[in-house]
């Protein structure tokens, strides 16, 4: 008889361990989030052919490893959004209290005959509170991007942000079966299982479509570089006036002489060297300066630069794009119309007339 959890359970046990044996023989497991996600997925990939298991073989044991599953999901998913967002995430004995909780409730199920709805509850807490966690570190990481670099659009890391809507849909799918459980509302325990294992499926593909082609394009940012936002949005050691005024004087002359700002890969760290100040120094100027963040401000000139080149008719707005120092149509027009109210293209046309 066919058996629709079955199938889709099946699939996604092959997908995960399939994918865990190509990064581990592939060039990828060098970068250290393919190895977090590597984790990841084989948790996943165990879990379904526990419960696969369990279909033909009644086991206690295999009962208690399916629960305890659960518990890994958050912390394996926090850990993967920090691996990508931190060049200074280290893959280390101390991160192994992030699996007390699965340890915790193999030997609590094991020894205390607690109903499973209570273990239902500590998964879908343990889910939320890490999905939470990890919005937090991606929140931290684009502040940073912000504060330190001139373009980021590639690596602004917002397929993340859709692997953590997936997550938080799981979440939800996990209450409702809580409160499915709970009330005399019923709905088949079949059709539950199709629609979380859909789910499941959803994200596991997602990961594979999305998650490995990024990686590569950047290692994260550094310790520094998110200090030096904190102390930034703090104002920690706040500059004078006079110096800020000064600072800013230097940049202005700065970017206006030498068209820095036509450099995509502008950082911080880079036109801090230049003008031979501390990135401290530059970030809080332009912050108190200029109410904005070192991204604002480069792509101020940009746009300034843009608006002069659009006058051309005989430039494409293509071009204009990389000569202003965007890598990116989107990007591009988004800034653009951030700064003008009007998209590149508008703007040429208006001034025509």
């Amino acid at each position: 008889m066919f058996n629709l959890p079955v199938v889709l359970q099946s699939m996604i046990a092959f997908q995960c361990c399939f994918l865990v044996v190509f990064l581990t023989l592939s060039r990828r497991w060098k970068v250290k989030a393919n190895r977090v996600l590597s984790i990841l997925l084989l948790v996943l990939g165990l879990h379904m052919i526990s419960n696969l298991l369990r279909y033909n073989v009644e086991s206690f044991v295999l009962q208690n490893i399916s629960v305890a599953f659960g518990f890994t999901y958050g912390p394996a998913l926090y850990l993967y959004c920090a691996s990508l967002a931190f060049q200074d995430f280290r893959i280390s004995w101390k991160l192994c209290w992030h699996a007390l909780p699965t340890i915790t409730t193999f030997v609590a199920i094991t020894w205390l005959h607690l109903p499973i709805l209570t273990y239902a509850i500590g998964i879908a807490v343990s889910l939320g509170l890490y999905c939470l966690l990890s919005w937090r570190k991606l929140f931290e990481y684009r502040k940073a991007l912000e504060f330190t670099r001139s373009e980021f659009g590639e690596i602004s890391l917002s397929w993340l942000s859709r692997l953590l809507w997936i997550s938080l849909l799981l979440l939800l799918l996990n209450i409702l079966n809580i409160v499915f459980d709970i009330s005399t509302v019923s709905l088949s325990p079949v059709w539950q299982d199709v629609i979380q294992f859909t789910v499941l499926l959803l994200l596991v593909n997602f990961i594979i479509f999305n998650g490995l082609q990024h990686p590569d394009l950047f290692n994260g940012v550094t310790k520094e570089e998110t200090q030096l936002t904190h102390e930034t949005l703090q104002g920690v050691d706040r500059l004078t006036d006079r110096q800020v005024k000064e600072i800013i004087s230097m940049l202005d002359q700065y970017m206006n002489e030498k068209q820095s700002y036509t450099d995509p890969n502008l950082t911080i760290k880079v036109l801090s060297r230049r003008i031979s100040l501390t990135m401290r120094d530059v970030s809080q100027a332009i912050n108190i300066g200029k109410r904005q963040n070192f991204s604002e401000y480069v792509n101020s000139f940009r746009i300034e630069y843009a608006k002069q080149l659009l006058l051309k008719d005989h430039t494409t707005v293509l071009d204009i794009m990389f000569q202003s120092g965007f890598n990116t149509k989107s990007n591009f027009n988004r800034v653009f119309k951030k700064f003008t109210k009007t998209t590149p293209q508008e703007f040429r046309e208006s001034h025509k007339n």
